[in-house]
């Protein structure tokens, strides 16, 4: 299950970084004095899970999945099933080489750009592209995991967090102008590293790994109903259940009035291929509406009940 997934990743990185160190791997520094090594920053960094589906193009193409990059993280883990997946990875010498997975549930780990951050030379950075073997209307999942350096480990003299603010910012000016930032920080999030974009083009804000449109005078902000506490919207809600949902800020930057932008409706979010706390119903009276759920496609969103209804009997003649 996904759980167990998760968790042979987490060994598997765990482990790596434990044998990095053994070599001396070196040390990442810290704001305040200090360094992490590399099982303090996996210990103490962000991670960001990746979860895709790639389909088949309908016309054949020799260009891959994912064109030749390198991730900004410490440590990427990926797992991709058979041996229909291989990626593309540019060596010191310039050229490529291909590495496939040798087994369905072997981990592939390679170094990100901010393992350059480090003060000794146990890792490069990877460039890769990502190149899937897969019949017309084939799909392949693909899962990884990214660790990305503690919020106050220092990148270039400055904090983790501080730079992770500055390149969402930057992004959001690159490509939807500053005037559509603005308005959308002020409608969404007082912080730019909480928001997205949803499937409609809203600006929204994360909110148990689900990006919601908040509509917010002041900001908003992800608040687990049961605990009435703030809580990381890129993460998963700390009591498992449907209770995170953003909830508007006061003009002093406190949760407001407990009430959700999201709440009326069937459900919330642009919707998930699965819940993580395990089967659930779209039916479930709580305080907080469940996250929608995609059918197949991220198209196929059962936002409604007459969708919900349409889309188990779909399911159920397939």
């Amino acid at each position: 299950g996904a759980a167990e997934l998760r968790e042979k990743v987490r060994r598997a990185v765990d482990a790596v970084a434990a044998a990095v160190d053994e070599r001396n791997g070196g040390r990442m520094p810290r704001d305040g004095g200090g360094a992490y090594d590399w099982r303090g920053v996996v210990e103490s960094g962000r991670h960001l899970e990746h979860a895709h589906a790639y389909e088949a193009p309908a016309a054949p193409s020799a260009a891959p999945a994912l064109p030749m990059h390198v991730d900004e993280g410490v440590l990427l883990a990926m797992v991709a099933g058979d041996g229909a997946a291989a990626l593309d990875v540019a060596l010191p010498t310039g050229e490529a080489a291909a590495l496939r997975w040798g087994r369905e549930d072997a981990v592939l780990l390679l170094a990100g750009d901010a393992s350059r951050r480090f003060d000794g030379d146990a890792a490069r950075p990877a460039p890769h592209a990502l190149r899937l073997a897969l019949a017309p209307g084939e799909r392949r999942a693909w899962y990884g995991l990214m660790v990305q350096p503690p919020d106050d480990a220092l990148l270039r003299g400055s904090r983790a967090d501080a730079s992770r603010k500055a390149t969402t910012a930057r992004v959001f000016d690159e490509r939807l102008g500053a005037e559509t930032r603005r308005r959308g920080l002020a409608a969404a999030s007082q912080d730019a590293a909480a928001t997205c974009r949803t499937q409609d083009g809203d600006v929204g804000i994360l909110c148990w790994l689900v990006c919601v449109a908040a509509d917010c005078e002041h900001g908003a902000a992800c608040v687990d109903s049961q605990t009435d506490e703030v809580v990381d919207g890129g993460d998963h809600c700390p009591s498992h259940s449907s209770a995170c949902a953003p909830q508007c800020l006061a003009a002093d930057g406190r949760v407001g009035n407990r009430t959700s932008s999201s709440d009326g409706g069937f459900c919330i979010g642009d919707g998930q291929d699965m819940h993580m706390d395990g089967f659930r119903s779209g039916f479930e009276q709580k305080s907080r509406k469940p996250p929608c759920v995609n059918l197949y496609v991220p198209s196929w969103t059962l936002d409604s009940a007459g969708k919900y209804v349409a889309g188990m009997f779909g399911a159920f003649f397939v």
